[in-house]
């Protein structure tokens, strides 16, 4: 459907027309940006779906200002809407908002969006928001922790390596390890690189596929010949993580992508 009737369905559709609607405009990102005043009047409308449809499109197409107009569902009676509403107040980097998801990491009795509240967190630059982060590290849910410790890696906050460091001595999720390995590696301790790597050779295959990503985002042109050589020589002893020989899940696209890093690296070294 072509931008203006898709519109035009948001503003004269039925409730599922417009819900439709506003999922299309959300795939078109950027390219719906015309449609962004109509979406934000939906902020307001009655009908729950309407509502989180809204807010999570205009993560994907709106600028930063729009985080003014989201504040308010992050009090929403419906949870999902306020998951929707804090994941894009992060993905707009409104940083403007805090205090207000901050409050949301820390009384909100949903894990869900504790969880979302504390991966916003992380990309708002904002290091007042750390001794929330920190305090989640304690957080009943492991979700909720485990994006606590990568929002504080995110924020590179070198004062929180021993606390981290502290954490993972005494905490028994291995999601929650896993994604503790990450952030101290990226706050600067390079042996746990090894540590999350390792993982590999006893989890199950859910956690696998996690720990692929959390490496596909720590690699840089600088280590991505160190991990490859890494996650090779652990994958050989578990066939359904060779990538020669894949089955469910397999490394693959995370060797693609760290051969294209270490292409660039050369070339620029060229």
């Amino acid at each position: 459907m072509e931008l203006e009737d898709l519109i035009s369905l948001c503003q004269n559709g039925s409730e599922s027309e417009k819900c439709v609607a506003l999922v299309k405009l959300e795939k078109m990102g950027i390219k719906a940006k015309e449609a962004v005043p109509v979406i934000v009047e939906l902020l307001d409308f009655p009908e729950d779906g309407v509502r989180s449809n809204a807010a999570s499109a205009l993560g994907k197409i709106a600028d930063k200002d729009v985080g003014v107009k989201l504040l308010p569902l992050l009090k929403d009676p419906d949870s999902y809407i306020r998951t929707e509403a804090v994941e894009s107040l992060g993905l707009l980097g409104y940083a403007e908002g805090v205090r207000d998801i901050v409050d949301l990491l820390q009384t909100d009795e949903d894990y869900l969006v504790r969880l979302c509240a504390a991966e916003a967190l992380g990309n708002l630059n904002d290091r007042s928001a750390i001794p929330a982060l920190i305090e989640a590290l304690n957080d009943p849910n492991e979700g909720v922790r485990a994006y606590a410790a990568d929002s504080i890696g995110l924020l590179g906050v070198v004062e929180a390596l021993p606390i981290l460091q502290q954490k993972i001595e005494f905490e028994s999720s291995l999601l929650t390890r896993a994604f503790i390995f990450s952030a101290l590696y990226k706050i600067g301790d390079e042996k746990y690189l090894f540590s999350l790597v390792k993982m590999l050779e006893t989890v199950d295959y859910s956690l696998a596929i996690t720990i692929f990503n959390l490496m596909g985002y720590i690699a840089t042109p600088q280590n991505a010949a160190l991990l490859k050589e890494l996650i090779l020589a652990f994958t050989q002893s578990r066939p359904s993580l060779d990538p020669h020989e894949p089955l469910y899940p397999n490394p693959s696209a995370l060797i693609k992508h760290l051969d294209s890093l270490i292409k660039s690296g050369s070339e620029v070294n060229n």
